[in-house]
């Protein structure tokens, strides 16, 4: 039982990356920061998280920038 809702959650996330692919063909999402989070991992050097969401298709994704 339990394998088989793991298969179909994983058949409908299959599903929605082939619309998301649709709405926004070869990667050309209109990306807007929804949120940015600083955090410092040693000292003096720190990293920002962005995520992100497309406006279109609605995918999100997590991008990094270090300092």
């Amino acid at each position: 039982m339990f394998g088989r809702k793991a298969a179909e959650i994983a058949a409908l996330k299959t599903e929605i990356a082939i619309l998301q692919e649709r709405l926004c063909p070869f990667g050309q999402h209109d990306w807007s920061i929804v949120d940015s989070e600083y955090s410092l991992y040693a000292e003096g050097c720190g990293r920002t998280i962005f995520t992100c969401r497309c406006k279109r298709c609605g995918k999100t994704e997590t991008q990094y920038e270090e300092d």
